[in-house]
């Protein structure tokens, strides 16, 4: 499995917008910016991704772009390589603008609130199925 996000294989799809995102974030400034505005930490599915966001927004508010410098003492060794990866993957694209990001976050919430909706029927079945007992 995935050490580095263990959550990425329950929440595939999720997971890969959420990477997308973060290299979005890591490579533009005006993306950057973008994000902070139209997310919050609890929008993302996974744990990983949620902190990883965090630390970005962190850096932006401080020093007003993304430097992996600036997070670096808060993740492990193949954390900041996954991170770094998200970027690189990002960079080999063409497609990175505004429209491309605005997108990837419409699918995000989309996403989050796929998931609330499962929990919301889970917890529906569960009061139902302890009535019956």
């Amino acid at each position: 499995g995935d050490k580095v996000n263990p959550q990425s294989a329950t929440y595939l799809k999720a997971s890969k917008i959420e990477e997308a995102i973060l290299g979005l974030m890591q490579l533009y400034p005006s993306h950057l910016k973008i994000c902070v505005e139209r997310l919050k930490p609890d929008d993302f599915v996974t744990e990983f991704c949620k902190k990883v966001f965090l630390k970005i927004t962190e850096c932006y508010i401080q020093i007003g772009r993304f430097d992996i410098a600036f997070i670096e003492e808060h993740f492990s060794v193949d954390e900041i390589s996954r991170i770094t990866k998200m970027m690189a993957q990002r960079q080999q694209l063409t497609e990175n603008g505004i429209d491309v990001l605005n997108n990837l976050i419409d699918s995000l919430l989309e996403q989050k609130a796929e998931e609330k909706d499962e929990d919301d029927i889970d917890s529906i079945l569960g009061a139902i199925n302890k009535k019956k007992k």
